[in-house]
């Protein structure tokens, strides 16, 4: 019968070289990251208790390899691109608005029509 090997996983894995192992969860860390956020960005108190702040740390707590942040520019294109398709919906929103309100005006049966036949 043939036998089995047992293969090696170590060509999987990176070495945790010293000093660079990330600290493990605790809440006296999450808190003092937490303030020190607060202060070096200028952040109101309250910024806490947004509830996009608060989905943010929520989505970043369920990750298992760490997150990764956007740098500078790809946040800046982020922010541009949902602007842009803001932009795209309010006009499709308007046109339709515009469009209902002209059939509305130019219509036989509005008022302002009949009463000036």
């Amino acid at each position: 019968t043939a036998q089995l090997q047992q293969t090696s996983v170590d060509s999987h894995f990176q070495p945790v070289l010293p000093g660079m192992k990330p600290q493990p969860y605790s809440d006296k860390l999450m808190k003092e990251a937490a303030i020190e956020w607060l202060i070096r960005t200028n952040q109101p108190i309250s910024a806490f208790e947004n509830p996009a702040f608060k989905r943010m740390t929520d989505i970043a707590a369920r990750a298992t390899h760490g997150i990764k942040l956007l740098s500078q520019k790809q946040t800046r294109a982020e922010i541009i691109g949902m602007f842009q398709e803001q932009m795209l919906c309010l006009r499709d929103r308007l046109n339709v608005a515009l469009y209902h309100t002209i059939l509305c005006v130019f219509s036989s049966d509005h008022p302002s029509i009949r009463d000036q036949r």
